[in-house]
């Protein structure tokens, strides 16, 4: 996929598929580059009104919306309850500097939500676990708390969870998001992005027609493409750590899936 989240979601949530094409693999590219988090420029950004929403949990809710939703809907239907605001998109020179929606508040676009609300949201990831000990989950959005186009990698998660061998665990993502995700491993790189093998996705990116897309990146793990974890898209595309993933941020664009607009269910089997 075309994703790189400069240090962290460039190579993840490729970016660069903003650019009027079928694909997100840039933003995740550049995700994953290993730039200093300290050398960014601060960018501005504006929340639109957000519809009557909560803040997202960290902990899936205990029970599903009631009688449906049972809150704000978008235009064709689908659950907008829990997520917050809506941030501005802002399209720089490059790739590394697009803005999406990361929330107003910031990580309000990401939520857990239970099995049985997963059809009521558009845009949704199901994370299995493959591993043979329950194992932590991290997801945070390329843009950081501070603004900073792709300082997200380098900043709390947003929302994270555990997950016992065999476990599911839902996470829906609000319109125009790109974030990415790993099984936390507790290291830090030398720049202090989260060390770990990546998941990126972007939902639904208004600069690219609505498109959505997804991958697999080892680039910013020091350990290699060793973490097991295997993304299937809609499309039947898949993306692993044991093909169509990233392992250099110097890998062209177009690895892992390139999804039509529409309802996005990724799965993602994690290890």
């Amino acid at each position: 996929m075309k994703t790189s989240l400069s240090a962290f979601v460039l190579c993840a949530l490729g970016l660069e598929f903003a650019l009027a094409t079928p694909s997100f693999h840039d933003v995740h590219r550049h995700m994953h580059k290993k730039k200093d988090a300290q050398t960014w420029e601060q960018i501005s950004y504006s929340a639109t009104a957000a519809p009557a929403a909560s803040s997202p949990p960290s902990s899936p809710p205990s029970t599903p919306p009631a009688g449906g939703c049972g809150g704000p809907t978008d235009p064709d239907g689908f659950c907008l309850q829990g997520f917050g605001g809506r941030t501005s998109p802002i399209t720089g020179a490059t790739v590394d500097e697009y803005s999406g929606n990361h929330g107003a508040p910031h990580g309000s676009n990401v939520q857990a939500i239970p099995a049985n609300a997963a059809s009521l949201y558009k845009y949704k990831t199901k994370f299995v676990s493959t591993a043979s000990d329950t194992i932590k989950i991290i997801i945070w959005d390329k843009v950081g708390p501070d603004g900073m186009p792709n300082s997200g990698q380098f900043s709390p998660p947003v929302v994270s969870f555990d997950l016992a061998p065999g476990a599911t665990q839902y996470v829906a993502f609000d319109e125009n998001s790109q974030v990415a995700w790993c099984h936390d491993t507790g290291r830090k790189t030398q720049w202090g992005a989260y060390d770990c093998s990546y998941g990126e996705a972007d939902f639904g990116n208004l600069s690219n027609n609505q498109w959505s897309g997804a991958d697999h990146s080892s680039i910013q793990n020091t350990q290699g493409s060793n973490m097991p974890m295997t993304i299937i898209c809609p499309t039947g595309e898949v993306s692993s750590n044991l093909a169509n993933g990233y392992v250099a941020d110097t890998q062209p664009g177009g690895i892992g899936c390139n999804i039509p607009p529409g309802p996005v269910e990724l799965t993602c089997n994690i290890g």
